[in-house]
């Protein structure tokens, strides 16, 4: 019995236009599920999600500056983060 290789996630060159047809036909199914999932939920679920998704944004951001300045106080870290998150601009 052979098994089949997966083709989801491969790149464009690793897999053929067929291939990338179905992916994006399952990127759309998946894209109108979700849609259809989130228009089910209430006002304040729907908020409770933004929320949460901000959250782990700025988590992944202080882990983000950690790495790229491991000499930073967390103080800085903390600055850096709330300057990105109210300006939306992340350069120096």
């Amino acid at each position: 019995m052979s098994e089949r290789k997966s083709d989801f996630g491969a790149g464009p060159a690793e897999c053929s236009a067929a291939d990338q047809g179905r992916q994006l036909a399952h990127l759309a199914k998946a894209e109108q599920l979700q849609n259809e999932l989130i228009r089910r939920m209430t006002p304040a679920r729907r908020l409770e999600i933004a929320q949460e998704l901000y959250r782990t944004a700025w988590q992944l951001k202080e882990a983000v500056l950690r790495r790229q300045y491991p000499d930073w106080s967390e103080e800085e870290i903390h600055a850096k983060c709330r300057r990105v998150f109210v300006t939306g601009y992340a350069g120096a």
